[in-house]
């Protein structure tokens, strides 16, 4: 799996492995300088910035990988 294979699109969609999709819901988490936006996109799947939206993946980093 490519990670750099999710594009911000100028219209505020994501191209997620070639399917455009629109966003359904945002949270971002910011806790001891350290960031996490989650986006939830039309399909259900969930994309992840850990650089304020600098860069966009489907891999979740969590607890130790973090």
């Amino acid at each position: 799996m490519n990670l750099n294979e999710v594009t911000l699109n100028d219209d505020n969609t994501f191209t997620v492995y070639g399917k455009k999709l629109k966003i359904t819901n945002t949270h971002c988490f910011d806790d001891f300088g350290k960031t996490l936006d989650t986006i939830t996109l039309e399909d259900g799947t969930e994309v992840y910035s850990y650089d304020e939206g600098g860069s966009w993946t489907t891999h979740f980093y969590g607890g130790e990988d973090y």
